[in-house]
């Protein structure tokens, strides 16, 4: 069965266009005006530098051939060109939130302005097909980045880019738009390996050998033509929350703003997670990734139980739950540790007011409700908010002492710490930061940054990003409003916790100072002694020590509220919810 009547149409545009592109104009061309556009929008000081005897990126890039935007000679051909066009100019609005806006949750290209990698790939793949590239779409179960211990689904385009002369002997190439990566591409029974042009070696701000090959391997690799495209976009039309089996990012808007005098861009995803030998039944998850690089993580999530209440699947449950974790793969939280849970219910009463709290008094809310200060009317039932939480989490067979224990070492932090606004002075924290610059790859990278985050590394970056940015934009095959804006664009090149950092600190955030002076108390008072950890509490509050400790979880607690306080728009699907459960055959 062919593509839909408006996809092959829009296929065929797509392919006029490369046809035009290839008449009019030549990558060095495009370069040219790449360069030009910076030129018009940046000042010249920034590209040019006031060091006449010092080359700066920008004359870099006026003077390499081998550009992020351009291919290696070697592989300047009409279908590499073509492959290369694809890669830069189709490049999608990534998310799912115009699927949620529609209720068309498996839109064929042609109809939509957001997709997924999946639609992307069909994008891409119908894209090539009409440019005469001979494309395969892989889906893979059980993708793993090398030396990554987490797996995810994925999907991506593999298309031949040998000349027809080489019609016997073909030339394979990944065209992967939401993975960034585009070049040579072989295959083991169970593996990938990408030469990426796209991370070109002198355009890496680090100096990893990495730059260029990516490594990958796999549980499965499914390979797909047009009819089984058609085939599995039917199925997914039938069947809803196989859709968001995988997880959907719905975005990265910028929302993680408790913490930081400018928001911070995150992950926001919705996820199935269906009860075992029942695909029908589950929790129905929106989760929003709070990124603290170096430190623990958190990780909020809106769960929605869905099971049959006997006349039908109907939401049984509704709640919110908030973590520790060390990272994000795709729509999972790393080494999760959950330590509050809040029935969803209660949520509008206990952030009211959060939100429009000044961020100089947001530590002082926080205070308040580990000290079970009432001042604020809402106060008294969020301290049994948690409170309740504290019971229900220390009552986890699987992490209930996990959870005491994290509260302890609050609890001793903060009895440290005392009436002093922070427990380091400014002088002592740069002098512990690098000691542990010394001993710590991230603090050291960190100690480094605030001291020479200048305006030229704000242009370098720039640079690099409006060149990919402008290329996108100039090759014109897709529409304008169908296009990522520049931010969102920016966001996703980051592909390092070196340049996530850079970004957050960019952002002004209240935390890090918080969080070294926490590594230096637990270094000093806790590492290696983990063991002592009650004797500890006992020794600091006597008779008090189970109050000190339940003060502790408040405190962690009262972070928490602010998190969901300022995210609860999309935390808990707004207008959305509704929606969703309808396309998912819910009960209202």
């Amino acid at each position: 069965m062919p593509f839909p009547r408006v996809t092959q149409q829009w296929a065929r545009e797509v392919n006029r266009r490369l046809v035009s592109l290839e008449e009019e104009l030549s990558i060095g061309g495009m370069l040219k005006d790449a360069v030009g556009h910076l030129r018009n929008h940046v000042p010249h000081t920034e590209l040019y530098g006031r060091d006449e005897h010092k080359k700066t990126p920008f004359q870099d890039l006026e003077e390499m051939s081998n550009l992020l935007t351009e291919l290696p000679k070697e592989h300047r051909t009409p279908k590499k060109e073509r492959a290369w066009a694809l890669f830069y100019g189709l490049r999608y609005h990534y998310g799912f939130l115009e699927s949620l806006r529609t209720g068309d949750w498996v839109a064929w290209p042609g109809s939509q302005s957001m997709v997924n990698c999946y639609n992307q790939a069909i994008a891409t793949f119908a894209a090539a097909q009409a440019a005469g590239l001979d494309p395969v779409l892989v889906e893979f179960i059980g993708l793993q980045a090398s030396e990554k211990t987490n797996r995810f689904g994925h999907s991506l385009v593999v298309v031949n880019v040998a000349d027809d002369r080489s019609r016997d002997t073909p030339e394979y190439w990944v065209i992967d738009q939401a993975m960034a990566m585009y070049g040579p591409v072989q295959f083991g029974e169970q593996d990938m390996v990408v030469e990426n042009f796209a991370k070109h070696q002198q355009w890496r701000r680090t100096q990893r050998r990495d730059y260029q090959k990516m490594e990958f391997g796999f549980i499965q690799a499914l390979q797909q033509d047009e009819e089984a495209i058609v085939a599995q976009m039917q199925y997914l039309e039938e069947h809803p929350k196989a859709v968001l089996y995988g997880g959907q990012r719905i975005g990265v808007p910028e929302i993680d703003a408790w913490q930081s005098q400018k928001p911070i861009r995150t992950g926001w995803f919705l996820k199935f997670i269906s009860n075992d030998g029942d695909r029908e039944q589950g929790v129905l998850a929106s989760r929003i990734f709070i990124n603290r690089p170096g430190i623990k993580s958190r990780g909020l999530e809106y769960q929605i139980h869905i099971n049959d209440d006997g006349t039908g699947t109907a939401v049984t449950d509704e709640r919110v739950v908030g973590y520790f974790c060390s990272g994000l793969v795709w729509s999972d939280f790393v080494d999760q540790i959950p330590l509050v849970t809040i029935p969803a219910k209660d949520i509008p009463t206990l952030t009211k007011g959060l939100s429009a709290l000044p961020l100089e008094k947001r530590v002082e809310f926080e205070q308040d409700i580990m000290h079970q200060r009432p001042h604020a009317k809402d106060n008294k039932a969020r301290i049994a908010a948690a409170q309740a939480s504290y019971t229900t989490m220390r009552a986890s067979e699987e992490y209930g002492d996990l959870v005491w224990a994290i509260s302890a070492v609050e609890a001793l932090y903060q009895h440290e710490k005392g009436e002093k606004e922070s427990y380091l002075s400014p002088a002592e924290r740069q002098r512990e930061l690098k000691k542990l610059a010394r001993a710590n790859q991230w603090f050291d990278y960190y100690h480094d940054a605030t001291r020479k985050l200048k305006k030229m590394s704000t242009a370098k970056k720039k640079i690099l990003g409006d060149v990919r940015y402008s290329a996108t934009h100039h090759l014109q095959l897709l529409h304008q409003s169908q296009l990522e804006d520049r931010r969102a664009y920016l966001f996703s090149l980051m592909d390092d916790q070196e340049e996530m950092l850079e970004y957050i600190l960019q952002q002004k955030p209240t935390f890090i100072d918080e969080a070294v002076d926490r590594l230096v108390f637990y270094n000093r008072r806790i590492r290696g002694k983990e063991d002592r950890v009650e004797e500890m509490v006992q020794k600091a509050f006597g008779g008090n020590a189970g109050e000190a400790v339940a003060a502790g979880y408040r405190r962690i607690f009262a972070e928490f509220l602010g998190h969901i306080a300022v995210t609860e728009e999309q935390l808990m699907l707004g207008r959305y919810k509704e929606k969703v459960l309808q396309k998912l055959g819910v009960k209202q």
